[in-house]
């Protein structure tokens, strides 16, 4: 009798730490999945954040300029105001690509920036 007793014990304890491996392998890959998480929100952060914020000022611009366009094509025609109204929206289109511009170069040259990889695609 005392084998079969040993025997369940033995079972009972192994069972114990098949379930402990099992918990300590999911509470494991738990924590590697929210760091690669953690990762990926610095990497939104830290790179497409501020690209993404300078592109929707650059397309809202873009926007107020179109309607500026739009309301000073009814004037008349020798009217200056829209040559120099469109004039000002080359210029500033201009300066602000360059500003996106520069943010990707700068994303691409930085060792340290985690967005430097994909602007380099």
């Amino acid at each position: 009798m005392k084998v079969l007793s040993s025997s369940v014990a033995a079972r009972i304890l192994i069972s114990y730490f098949v379930m402990m491996a099992a918990f300590a392998g999911s509470a494991a890959w738990s924590t590697w999945t929210f760091h690669q998480a953690g990762e990926e929100a610095e990497l939104i952060r830290s790179g497409y954040l501020p690209l993404v914020l300078r592109l929707r000022e650059l397309t809202t611009a873009q926007e107020s300029w179109n309607t500026q366009l739009s309301h000073l094509s009814f004037e008349e025609p020798g009217d200056e105001s829209v040559g120099a109204l469109n004039r000002e929206l080359v210029a500033t289109r201009s300066s602000s690509l360059a500003q996106v511009r520069s943010l990707l170069q700068e994303s691409a040259d930085s060792p340290d920036n985690p967005l430097g990889p994909i602007a380099r695609r």
